[in-house]
Parts: structure tokens; sequence; C-alpha cells
């Protein structure tokens, strides 16, 4: 069996290359060649007449270059994730919007309309309605941050203005803010339909996000029978054959955050739980394809 391991040429960071390694170490423990191509190598490949060159029986695909996902599964291509599944996650506003239909509990969430750059907010009452919808503080997020790096805490209304003013033209979503949960979530590993491992992130900084690269300290997590669940059917609902699941601590149970496609996190779940979360997707991979 022989695959390709589809990479972003522009992420060279060591935490991202770690993560590509495990893959190919993963598979060699299981029998499958897995080549690494960048979405750079490929792209010019893809407008080529003729069948792809040494075209493999599947593909990793650990890239956010979602057209070029198309454009492989255009071309005949098993890809692990889909392409359909990638951008429903990977586009948090999409994600709330596939979730709605299947009663899992999500943060009430306002999708800010399409602007441009020169919009101004504060003469249009959105920002005073938002808040009233949902309360105060108000999470302000960008739909395809990752990382907790768009993700922001409006305060008042005021600061709400200013946040819209400063990534005006930008794709944003609002948030109800989960107060239980400040600071701290469960990241949860799913894969091919169980979950793996989860652990609960936490931030000892006064930080809002629990995201590890924000400084979060992390340990593991026992799950209940509801947080199990809502993991393993919002992978379901989006078509995810694995993926890191992000849940709040909610009053009344567990509220989901968002989901990640390419979750970062198989350190910590290794660490943690013991799990090694590439030879986990990757024995699922062999099990589809041997389907």
């Amino acid at each position: 069996m022989r695959g390709w391991l589809v990479a972003s040429h522009f992420v060279t960071d060591e935490e991202y290359l770690d993560l590509l390694l495990r893959f190919e170490r993963a598979a060699t423990r299981q029998g499958i060649e897995l080549v690494r191509k960048t979405n750079v190598e490929l792209a010019p490949l893809l407008g080529q007449d003729g069948p792809l060159p040494n075209s493999p029986d599947f593909v990793l695909f650990w890239c956010k270059d979602i057209q070029l996902a198309r454009h492989l599964e255009a071309r005949g291509l098993k890809l692990f994730n889909s392409a359909e599944a990638i951008e429903a996650s990977d586009d948090k506003a999409a994600t709330v919007c596939a979730l709605e239909r299947t009663g899992i509990t999500q943060p009430r969430t306002v999708m800010v309309p399409r602007s441009d750059t020169s919009t101004t907010w504060g003469s249009t009452g959105f920002a005073k309605a938002t808040a009233a919808a949902l309360g105060l503080p108000v999470v302000v997020k960008g739909t395809r941050g990752s990382f907790g790096s768009e993700v922001f805490l409006a305060h008042d209304v005021d600061e709400l203005v200013a946040l819209l003013d400063m990534f005006a033209g930008n794709q944003l979503i609002c948030q109800q803010f989960i107060a239980e949960s400040f600071g701290r979530d469960a990241r949860v590993q799913v894969v091919g339909g169980r979950v793996v491992g989860a652990i609960e992130r936490f931030s000892e900084t006064g930080d809002f996000r629990a995201n590890i690269d924000n400084g979060a300290s992390y340990r593991p997590h026992s799950l209940t029978v509801e947080e199990e669940r809502m993991a393993v059917e919002a992978c379901d609902a989006l078509g995810l054959d694995f993926a890191g699941v992000d849940l709040l601590f909610g009053l009344n149970g567990p509220v989901l955050c968002e989901v990640n496609s390419n979750a970062h996190s198989i350190p910590e779940m290794q660490e943690c739980c013991n799990v090694n979360v590439a030879d986990e997707i990757m024995t699922h991979i062999a099990r589809e394809l041997s389907a």
C-alpha cells in the first residue's frame, strides 16, 4: 500500500515537522509506503493532462489548502480526511451550521455579516444587538484561525466594536462566553468513530483561552459518557475520519467549542494517555482501504 502525506510547503516549524515524521514512522510500522508531498510540489502536476504520475492508493491530507484537496479528489484520489470534512471543520462558521441540525450543544452564535476593510461598525447597531443576544462578555473568533490566535473576548459593546473594526473585511463569528469553562477545556481525539484519548487543557496565566500554544498546561482527562458521545457524534456529523474535538465545561454539561481536522495535540496525547495517535490514524486508513 502506498500513500501521499500532503503537507504545507510554507509551514516549517519544528512541531509541524515532528508530526509529519510521526506519521511516516507509523506508516512504516504498518508496512505502508508514505511519501511526503507539498502543496507547492503537487499543484503544477494537477494542471497536466493525463493520469498523475505514481498515483497513490490514498492521501493523508495534513494541510489547510482546501482547493488542492478538492482537486486531488476530482482526480480520483481517496483523501483522509475528505475535502468536504476538512472544510466543514476548519471553518468555524461552517461547523456551527453543520452541527445545528444534530442537537449537539454549542455556544449561541451570531455570524458577523460580510463587510469590507473600510467598514466601521459603531453606527450600525450590530455590536449592541449582538451583546444583547449573547450577553457580555462576547467571544469573537476568526472563522479560520488556529491555536487561539484569532480568539478574543469583548467585555463591553465598545470593545466589541473595536474588535469588529480591527478585523473588518475578515470572516468572523461572535459566540456566547461559557464562563464556567474560563481558561480550560477538553481536547478529545477521535479516530475511526471512537475516542482514543482525552486531555484537559488549563491556563494558569489568567488567559480565558486554553490553547497549549498560548502557554496552557495539560493533564489526562476522564471523559463523561456525555462528553464522549458528543465528540464522536460531532465527527460523524462532519464526516471526519479523525479529529481533535474541543469541549467546554458548561454549567449543565459539555458544550462543543470547535473541531480540528488536523489536530496538533498528538505529542500531548502520547505523553498523557500513552496513545500513539499517528499509529491509530494509519491503522484506521489501512482498515478502511482493506474493507
